[in-house]
């Protein structure tokens, strides 16, 4: 694979994002499993260019507040939104499904 399509690195290291482009991007979405690992790239994604629009994951709902805090723009919680999507099947099943076929 052409190697301008990704990057292998810590996305926790500035020098990592900075090798990214993270001073000319427009957008970052930082979507590591782990909540203090996102905290952290997005503190330093916001540090590093203040006009980025940050979308983040969570698992924790306790984390929003944190990442929002950190410069986060939107926070999008996966496990919540799956479980209420799941819930709502019971009662409409004829809902739309997500996932891969």
């Amino acid at each position: 694979m052409d190697s301008k399509y990704f990057l292998r690195g810590n996305a926790n290291e500035d020098e990592t994002l900075l090798n990214a482009g993270i001073e000319r991007a427009s957008v970052l979405i930082s979507a590591l499993p782990d909540d203090a690992d996102n905290l952290f790239v997005v503190l330093s994604a916001r540090q590093l260019n203040s006009k980025l629009m940050i979308i983040s994951r969570a698992s924790e709902e306790t984390t929003v507040r944190k990442l929002k805090l950190a410069g986060a723009n939107n926070v999008i919680l996966p496990d919540l939104i799956g479980g209420q999507h799941m819930a709502s099947l019971i009662v409409s099943p004829d809902l739309i499904e997500f996932g891969i076929i």
